[in-house]
């Protein structure tokens, strides 16, 4: 086993052997004090790492391969950067020392190792086991109290999660049998779509970013949904382009809807973290439409991978600064110049000349209209106005309604980790141009039209004419409530399941469990128990290593 092949290994290694370390409350301070580090092998793996380098733990279950890919490596150097930025907030915060904290950074860790897995996961196997590993422990960092709230988001989450595993463990097992086709592509998109919050499977992420803590959200929004997104770039095109093409036109008007249904949701909320996860799903939205327009032919789709990943790279470090912002704002730590960093977020958001992610957005829409690739194109930019009303709206609620929320501590906390993740989301996308580059300035120059204006420029003076009537007390006194279109549904489901526990007892038929009782019962599994079990699997995986090599 060589150095790198090491590092790849330790890196979803090494987060569970940090949780591990909770079983002991001595240890406690140790493994606190590697939050912000343990990511940051993962930086130096993704630029020093040889193309080629892999490992294979033959020995371990049906056999696992992680390695190094283009796409994952490019995913690494931001995901460790929103990880080591999310860790030194938590870091500063300690919520810890709260009610529930340990299980909370327990579930972190594990979320952390599994997503890790997935970016150097390069087949079924190990793909399908961490990202099982980053569903459920995403349940434990969003679960962090006990009311009726967090319990639907947490149940919601949970019964979309599950449906989503099984819907992507149906197509990998169609793929292993050799089976492609567009059974499969169906399969994938939903299961993986589940996290990349995908029409109308996009519900669960409001709500969960409603409960959830500040770092939970800036996590989910950032890294959980590309999950499902490189999934896609992975294995969807191993169905063959054949199926993809005969799939394209509905991923597209889904994407599209996703864009803009998410924008309207969005500036109808009333708290920031509600829209930022709106804003989350229209941005999704924009990237799925993307990949349906590129993915079907191969040599478009070399052209516009590269891109896509920038663009929804560029949204992660926006996003997770942005809800680390809310964190900051509501502690009473905004400073005067929290707000001028907050526009200028909101700003590259939209897309306005000038900003990282006017590049990544503007690049992108180039590339699909010089293919020429359906009339995808000529919707993207509309998407521009819609962002710009959203970010007008958070911005709104951020100046105006900065009031406590429920579950979020209330004691001082350093802006430091949001102005690290604004600084990277907005010269990023620029260092990344000019290195890759020959002529960046050149580049620069033909992306400026009236075209690249025009939409942006809209949004902001709609925007400005919302904060006018705003100011002058003329709003929209009805809101989208979480949830939008799956409401009805739960109301239903809700009576439907709690029907046979209303209903009198029948002779020689068992009682029913309480939900709620299983739940609570669920949520107070001993940590310790937790972390015991964990180390067997720590062990089996060292074992399964040693005994390949």
């Amino acid at each position: 086993m060589n150095l790198w092949a090491g590092t790849i290994l330790l890196l979803p290694l090494a987060p569970l052997l940090v949780a591990v370390m909770l079983v002991r409350p001595k240890a406690l301070r140790l493994a606190t004090g590697l939050l912000p580090l343990l990511p940051l092998p993962g930086v130096l793996a993704a630029f020093a790492a040889p193309e080629a380098t892999s490992i294979e733990l033959s020995a371990l279950v049906l056999g696992l391969t992680l390695g190094l890919d283009q796409a994952g490596r490019v995913f690494l150097i931001f995901t460790a950067m929103i990880w080591c930025a999310v860790g030194w907030h938590l870091w500063l915060t300690r919520p810890w020392e709260e009610k529930g904290g340990r299980r909370f950074l327990f579930c972190y860790l594990v979320a952390m190792s599994g997503n890790f897995g997935v970016l150097l996961s390069l087949e079924y196997i190990a793909y399908y086991v961490f990202f099982s590993m980053l569903s459920f422990a995403a349940y434990g960092i969003v679960v962090t109290r006990d009311d009726e709230a967090v319990r639907k988001a947490g149940r919601l989450y949970l019964a979309l999660a599950i449906l989503g595993e099984m819907a992507m463990l149906g197509g990998f097992m169609l793929a292993a049998a050799g089976v492609a086709g567009l059974s499969m592509v169906l399969l994938l998109y939903f299961g993986m779509g589940v996290k990349h919050a995908v029409l109308p499977l996009h519900v669960w992420l409001p709500r969960a970013h409603g409960t959830a803590p500040t770092p939970a959200s800036a996590l989910l929004s950032s890294t959980l949904l590309k999950a499902g997104l490189l999934g896609w770039m992975r294995f969807m095109p191993l169905a063959g382009n054949e199926a993809l093409s005969a799939f394209a036109a509905p991923m597209l008007v889904l994407g599209l809807g996703a864009a803009f249904y998410g924008a309207l949701c969005g500036v109808l909320q009333d708290r920031p973290k509600m829209l930022l996860g709106y804003s989350s799903v229209s941005q999704m939205g924009i990237a799925t439409a993307a990949f349906a327009t590129a993915a079907p032919s191969s040599a478009v789709w070399e052209a516009v991978a590269a891109l896509l990943l920038l663009f929804v790279l560029h949204h992660a470090l926006v996003k997770a600064a942005l809800f680390l912002s809310t964190g900051v704002r509501r502690r009473g730590a905004s400073g005067g110049w929290v707000w001028p960093v907050l526009l200028l977020l909101s700003l590259a958001l939209v897309g306005v000349p000038g900003t990282g992610g006017y590049f990544a957005k503007a690049m992108l829409e180039s590339r699909l209209e010089q293919w020429g690739v359906g009339w995808a194109y000529q919707l993207l930019p509309l998407t521009s106005i819609a962002t710009a009303l959203l970010m007008a709206r958070f911005l709104w609620l951020m100046r105006h309604e900065p009031g406590a929320y429920p579950g979020v501590a209330q004691a001082h906390v350093s802006p430091a980790p949001f102005l690290a993740l604004s600084v990277l989301a907005l010269l990023l996308p620029w260092g990344v141009l000019f290195v890759v580059h020959p002529q960046p300035l050149e580049v620069v120059s033909g992306l400026v039209t009236l075209k690249s204006w025009l939409p942006p420029t809209v949004g902001i003076v709609l925007g400005l004419i919302g904060w006018w009537l705003a100011l002058r007390g003329l709003t929209l006194s009805w809101r989208v409530p979480p949830g939008d279109i799956v409401l009805p549904l739960e109301h239903a489901l809700e009576r439907l399941v709690h029907w046979p526990l209303r209903a009198p007892r029948m002779p020689n038929l068992p009682r029913l469990p309480q939900p709620d009782r299983v739940e609570t019962a669920l949520r107070r599994f001993s940590v310790l128990g937790i972390c015991y079990l964990l180390l067997l699997l720590v062990f089996a995986v060292l074992a399964g290593a040693l005994r390949g090599f």
